[in-house]
Order: C-alpha cells, then structure tokens, then sequence
C-alpha cells in the first residue's frame, strides 16, 4: 500500500519562531528539538551579540506528552545546530553548538541528556576545549551506553567520546582542510568502532592529484585507531554535501544520504555502505525531479530493510510554487532501489519550508518534522497504510489547507485565502486555540460530533470561544476570529469525521443537502434546497432531492455550468445534474424526474454568493431568499 499522511500538518510549538529542527524517536514516541527566538542581550551583560535557548517537546503518536521545555542551562550565549539521538532506554542525547566569541570566547560543543518526561537527566556538558569553528555535532550512541559527537573545526572534524555517565573522555580529529557538515554512526559489527564521515580531503597537504571529497572512516573509540579514508564522491570547493548517516537495525549496512552536484544544480543520493566483506557499496539517486536543488537531506532507518529520506526541494513544483518544500521518498536498501515514489510532506504551502529532519517512531510509521514561517512543524506517516485504524483519509483533512489543532498547546491557527480545513481530535488535549481568520467558506472538522444541546444542528457559543468538551467547564476551547456570527452549522459527515462551517451561510428556512447523506426531501409547502459547494466538500457523491416542486428554488454557493450561456441548465444523459464534483437527481412530488433547471440569478450576502435554480418556466426567482 503506498505511504498516506496519519494526520495533517501540525505546528509543534504553538505557532511561535523557530529554526533548525531535529527529531529523535522511541517506540510510539518522539522528541523535537530546535532552536528558539532571537533576543537582545541583558543589560548588565558587556556584549552586544543576541542570543537564543534551544527549546524540546517530546510527543506520542496521537498526543503531546510534555509542554515545550528548555533544553540548555547557560543562557548568555546562542545555542544553535541541534542534532538529538535516542539511548536505548528511551531517553534522549540533545547535542549542539553554544556560544560566540566574545561571551565564551568561542564556540563549544555542549550536550544534555534528556528523560521520556522531559526532565534533564544530569547537568549540560561542555566540550573541554573551544574554537570559533565548533559546528554542525552529530552523535551517534553506542551499545554500551557510550556516545560519540563529531563536528567541524576549524580544519578537521573533532570526534568527542563520552562515558555512559556523559562525560568527555576522549578528543580525536580526522579529516584535512575540513569545511561542512559531518556525521556520525555506529558502526554495525564492531561494537567499539565508529563510521565517520566528513568533508575534507584525505591529505594535510593536498597537491593536484588529491581530492577534495565526502569521505568516511573508521575509528576506534577506546584507542583512536583510525582506518584509511574512503572516497565516496568528489566535491567542488565550497560544496556541503550535509551528509545524513544511519545504521540498520537489521543486517550490516550504514545507510548514507547526501546532495551532491548534478551539472546544473544538487541532487539527493543515498550512499549504502556494507560491512559484510563480501558485498560492494552502491549509490543511487533519491529524488525525481532534478532540476534546481535539492539539499539538506536526513535519514533514518524505517524497518530495518527500508529508510526514509527527507529533504528540502527549492525547486518550484506544480504541488507547491511559492518555494522551496519538504519531500520524502522511501527507498528499499536490499533492493538497492526506490519504493514508491517522491512525495511532498508540507501541507500548507504559503512560504519557505526549511530544514527536515526525521524518525523512524515504530514498524513503518514515521515523522518529518521542518520549520516555517508559522513556526517548528511536524507530520506522521505510515509507510504501508495500514498501521492507523482507522487513518483519516478524508480529503477534508488530507487537502493541503488543513490545519490540525489537536496539539495539547495553545495554538494561533492561520488562515488562508482558500477554504480550508480546522481539524480537532475531541478526545485529546488540545488546548485553547484560536483560528486568526475563520471564513464562510472554512469548515471546522472533528473526529467525534460536538455538543447539540437541542439536536437542530446549530452549535451555539457565547464568549468569543467554542468548548470542543461540550459543557465541560475548563476543557478544551477554540476562538473563532473572523466568524460571521456566534454559531456553527452542521453540515455532515465523511468517513466518521463530523463537519461544520458558519451557521449564518445557510438561508433562513433553507433545507440544506448534508455531506454524507441520500439528498434531501421535499413538503407541500415552498422549499429551499440548499447546498454549499464553496466549502469544497469532497467531490464524487450522488445525492437525490425529491418531493421538488413549482414553488421551489434549488441554492447552491458556486455556479452550475452553464455551457451555453442561455439560463437553461441541461441536466446529463442520466438525468443528473453535476454541482461542484457531484451530482444531484431532482425528481417532481408525482415522481416525474427533473431533467433542466432555469437560472434564476445570483445575489450576494455578506461576501457570499448564492445562485438560485428553479423549474423551467416557475414564477419563483432569488426573491425565495427572502
């Protein structure tokens, strides 16, 4: 089965600035780790460099299970390039860059060690030395508890060795005239050795013949013991080939993905690498589309066989032109070959989406996770779609303006000048959220229906705020900003998710056909039809209106073809007429079937317009408005 979303989009940290995201998972868990707003230094400091924390959140599969939380403990300088690892236990290994010249006087690579709850497990660890170059760590943990940082220095890559208790017992450099990202990890046999790989050449003096390249090596971490370096692509100078490095639960391969030059621009390659002795390494292209760039891709092993890759395209796609996106595709390492194909990850795609990271957080299911301009981002995917029962597949959470508050922090839920989706999980924490601009042509979706004291579908709310608990005093609230009105329409369900829009769209004594229903019934009296097509409700539905008579108007809010321009509305060959992606049979109260309407004019209410259809030669017009 191919790869599905299990929830839209969600913002991570309630909407607020971030950068630089990372993630790291447990069974049914995951942490994020990125880096928080700018600010101005504190008076009584003698510096003028701004600075930042480095803020976490740990969440499970269908919750959040912490607030957001400061990782780091010195706060006079900026924290920055996080990288976060798992140990086995479940709790977490958070490495970053801390500090500037002229606070610290340089640069160190600090290290705090995380819990499930949250809660900082011994004190933050600084590196024993310092220089203005410490960037870009990469750890990778050890079966024995120990753990392994590698970062950039000034001319080579710096490998830190620490105890299982955290502290630092070893400093080894590797490389030469080293310039961009290294990375890190175990290596698959040999239980006191490390893969590095780094970006440097193979030489401290390199002449004509010498190669500036990525390159990986071994190294032994109790002795320092370091093997040849191995080539695995030529670079140009100035190239940062962001290398991204996992190993496989199963077999003996470490598993690669980089960018690398493809003439015109960068792609994305994974480098497999095997240690059986008997097998060669191999390197295959990623993504699909090779123009422009494709950059800053991140790994992680997704069963053992398998492995995800994510990266940021920057080149402008028929599925999201306003910039550069998140894509991901998963590639089968036994194989040597991808399994299915590219994918984009972001959902909202107003703006730049930047830096992905990813995590493998159970059997075929995994989370990418980027940064915004609305703030740290993350999105849950099952691989083979069938882990989530039920997934939510409805095109009303899966279209691309869905927006998901079901996160248990007070969120700001921006709204775009499209319809669009707000989706609730009524059984989780959500918070008290506020949409900025809820529109007549927005739908509030939820997985289970909202409290209708009195059954006639309106959901009324006083106070500027909406309670998804029902009457429960202090639950979970939403603010609707924009809301024509204090109330909600229920407009029906699709595939168990109750929907609702604004109350005061729907025309007073209107009969409105329901998303999910049959259609809708006629009396003797004057009856007002009712469907609102602007709210782009999921298309492909047949629905049946009976009981239609000469005094009755049919009401849409977007206009039904009228191919010749005439007024008259032929319905098809089947006797349907199609509004919006689906169709509607209309039959007389004798039972005769419709077979055209007379359009009767349009007429704008409050930024919406309704269109009004009736019988062929009726008296009735858009007066049935009222």
């Amino acid at each position: 089965m191919p790869t599905i979303p299990y929830r839209p989009e969600f913002i991570a940290n309630g909407g607020a600035f971030g950068r630089e995201v990372a993630v790291a998972s447990d069974v049914d868990r995951f942490m994020l780790v990125w880096e928080g707003p700018n600010a101005p230094p504190p008076p009584d400091r003698d510096y003028d460099s701004d600075y930042n924390e480095l803020l976490g959140r740990i969440f499970q599969v269908e919750q959040a299970a912490t607030g957001v939380f400061q990782v780091n403990t010195v706060e006079d300088d900026p924290q920055f390039d996080p990288e976060i690892v798992r140990y086995g236990d479940g709790s977490y290994l958070v490495a970053y860059s801390s500090g500037v010249e002229d606070s610290l006087e340089g640069t160190f690579i600090a290290t705090q060690r995380v819990g499930v709850d949250g809660a900082k497990l011994g004190p933050e660890v600084y590196s024993p030395n310092y220089s203005y170059y410490h960037r870009e760590p990469d750890a990778a943990v050890l079966s024995d508890g120990r753990s392994v940082v590698v970062s950039t220095e000034e001319f080579d890559v710096e490998a830190l060795i620490y105890n299982a208790a955290g502290a630092v017992v070893a400093d080894y450099a590797l490389g030469f005239n080293v310039s961009g990202a290294a990375a890190v990890a175990r290596h698959p046999v040999l239980a006191d050795r490390v893969i590095v790989f780094w970006q440097g050449y193979a030489v401290e003096e390199p002449g004509d013949d010498d190669v500036r390249g990525l390159y990986w090596q071994e190294l032994d971490v109790d002795d320092g013991t370091r093997g040849p370096a191995q080539l695995i692509q030529a670079l140009p100078d100035n190239f940062d080939a962001d290398p991204s490095a996992v190993t496989m639960r199963i077999g003996d391969r470490i598993n690669l993905a980089y960018a690398a030059p493809d003439g015109g621009g960068r792609d994305v390659k994974l480098y497999s690498l095997p240690f059986d002795g008997v097998s060669t390494p191999y390197a295959i292209t990623v993504n699909e589309a090779t123009a422009g760039d494709q950059v800053r891709p991140a790994i992680d092993d997704l069963d053992g066989e398998r492995v995800i890759v994510a990266w940021e395209d920057r080149q402008a796609g028929a599925d999201d032109a306003s910039g550069s996106s998140i894509r991901a595709r998963l590639v089968d390492t036994v194989a040597g070959a991808a399994d299915g194909p590219a994918f984009l990850v972001n959902q909202v795609t107003a703006g730049d989406q930047r830096g992905p990271s990813v995590a493998q957080v159970d059997e075929g299911i995994f989370v990418v996770a980027w940064t915004d301009g609305d703030g740290v981002k993350a999105r849950l995917f099952d691989a083979d779609g069938d882990y989530f029962l039920p997934a939510l597949t409805s095109t009303l959470v899966t279209r691309l303006e869905t927006q998901d508050g079901s996160d248990s922090l007070d969120q700001r839920l921006r709204g775009f000048d499209a319809p669009q989706s707000y989706f609730f999980e009524i059984g989780a924490e959500t918070g008290d959220d506020v949409v900025t601009d809820f529109a007549r042509d927005d739908v509030l979706v939820t997985d289970a229906p909202l409290f209708d004291g009195n059954g006639d579908g309106i959901i009324t709310f006083s106070g500027g705020r909406l309670r998804l608990d029902g009457r429960t005093a202090g639950g979970d609230t939403v603010r609707l900003d924009g809301l024509d009105g204090s109330a909600l329409r229920y407009v029906g369900r699709d595939e168990g998710l109750s929907v609702y829009a604004t109350a005061s769209v729907r025309p007073a004594g209107a009969t409105e056909v329901l998303l999910g229903s049959t259609g809708a019934a006629g009396t003797r009296g004057a009856d007002l039809f009712f469907y609102d097509a602007a709210l782009c409700l999921p298309s492909g539905r047949s629905y049946a209106i009976t009981g239609f008579g000469a005094a009755d108007v049919f009401v849409t809010t977007v206009a039904i073809a009228d191919n010749d321009g005439d007024g008259r509305i032929g319905f098809g060959s089947d006797r349907r007429v199609e509004v919006d992606g689906s169709d509607f049979a209309v039959t007389r109260s004798d039972g005769r079937r419709v077979t055209a309407f007379e359009f009767d004019g349009a007429v704008m209410r409050d930024g919406t317009t309704y269109y009004v259809y009736s019988l062929i030669g009726s008296a009735v017009g858009v007066d049935a408005l009222g």
